[in-house]
């Protein structure tokens, strides 16, 4: 995603409005009535701001997540006092 010109149209292709609804109704909202063109405009703006390509690299690489196996990811709740339902 650094590279100017290829991550640039990756990141173009990825955020347009009807690949963001695809991406929202297979892997995000259950109910595809929530995702009304106004909800993808506002997630499409939110794709334009300054910096936003690189969050995106990071959540698709990985590099978000602080741990790297799901009981390491487990671990970090077991302090809590109240349930965590983890899916």
């Amino acid at each position: 995603m650094r590279s100017p010109i290829l991550g640039q149209a990756l990141y173009k292709l990825n955020t347009t409005l009807s690949f963001l609804r695809l991406i929202y109704g297979h892997h995000v909202y259950a109910n595809e009535a929530q995702l009304t063109p106004e909800f993808i405009a506002q997630k499409w703006q939110i794709t334009q701001l300054p910096g936003a390509r690189y969050a995106s690299a990071a959540f698709v690489t990985g590099n978000l997540d602080p741990v790297q196996k799901r009981a390491d990811f487990l671990a970090l709740f077991q302090p809590l006092p109240v349930p965590v339902m983890v899916q």
